[in-house]
């Protein structure tokens, strides 16, 4: 595969959960009248296909989605969605078919009120729990605790218009970012960043804060700017 531009995070892109297969006539049918001027498109008042309003309660419901995966959000409100098996992911036969017909998806913002859910028996499965909570669910005779690993990751970026136009001073931060001082506070239960391109792919190499690096990108920044 070649990109058209040097593009290094493309096994990122590549491998990302939320990369879904689509049928590309059916949709660019359904948006046709963008397609053909985009500039005319209006935020306010049109709806690209797949838009969440596609199936949101309401009188814009109009969901008529073309699903590839094993379930079809049917509708949603401000509490939760609700998805379906979709009967044309797989035979029912297959060990890889849906075994669950309808899953409700609650909307929970307080991640302490989830927990609290889940102990009471409120909800089944909570995705994400507090990480001062984890002994607490490894010790419920009456929850599972699995983990998985997982690929979250936040990006500094600079502004290469300003200060950090100099690759001295980017450096300097760069080496300045412990990461194993981050994870302590998450219990050290954090995947280091591998490389500042490619933060979640073992590489083989490491990203290790260096003060005494930063002291030295950050003193020749100084030199040459004069700051």
């Amino acid at each position: 595969m070649t990109t058209k531009y040097p593009f290094p995070q493309i096994l990122n892109v590549l491998a990302h959960s939320s990369g879904g297969i689509v049928n590309k006539s059916r949709i660019e049918e359904l948006n046709a009248g963008y397609l053909s001027n985009p500039d005319g498109y209006n935020v306010e008042t049109d709806v690209l296909y797949g838009e969440q309003s596609w199936y949101t309660e309401g009188e814009n419901y109009n969901n008529t989605l073309v699903c590839s995966g094993p379930y079809i959000p049917i509708k949603k409100n401000d509490y939760e969605i609700v998805y379906e098996a979709n009967p044309g992911y797989m035979p029912s036969e297959s060990k890889y078919a849906p075994k669950i017909r309808t899953i409700q998806m609650k909307f929970i913002q307080d991640s302490e009120t989830a927990f609290s859910a889940l102990r009471a028996g409120e909800i089944y499965v909570l995705y994400t729990i507090p990480t001062a909570k984890i002994d607490m669910v490894k010790d419920d005779p009456t929850l599972e605790f699995k983990e998985i690993p997982g690929n979250a990751f936040n990006y500094l970026a600079f502004n290469f218009e300003g200060k950090f136009k100099d690759v001295n001073l980017r450096k300097a931060a760069l080496y300045a970012v412990d990461q194993e001082q981050i994870s302590a506070v998450f219990n050290n239960r954090l995947i280091p960043t591998y490389a500042p391109v490619t933060p979640v792919l073992q590489t083989g190499k490491a990203l290790k804060a260096d003060p005494e690096k930063s002291a030295q990108y950050l003193s020749d920044w100084a030199k040459e700017t004069g700051n």
